[in-house]
């Protein structure tokens, strides 16, 4: 987390989300006027949609795996803390 005048975490999502969105309007353009036939040209949007699911899925196990582990960390600390008291 940054202070005061930076970016919050809050921040950082809104941001990938632009930059994401940004790149998939930019591929979509590209694909709509790459000099190809209609039927090739649906294929390969269906592809890349096949495809950026498959990454979303993978991105979204990696960050419930890190969620998971941050979890487990701070509620291993806090049983250790609570056992000091």
């Amino acid at each position: 987390m940054f202070t005061e005048g930076g970016l919050v975490n809050d921040d950082i999502g809104g941001i990938l989300v632009s930059f994401v969105a940004g790149g998939l309007t930019g591929a979509a353009v590209a694909l709509l006027l790459a000099p190809q036939s209609g039927h090739g040209t649906r294929r390969l949007i269906n592809q890349r949609i096949r495809d950026g699911v498959d990454r979303g899925r993978k991105a979204r196990q990696r960050i419930a795996s890190t969620g998971r582990d941050a979890l487990e960390g701070a509620s291993d600390y806090l049983g250790g803390q609570q056992k000091d008291l």
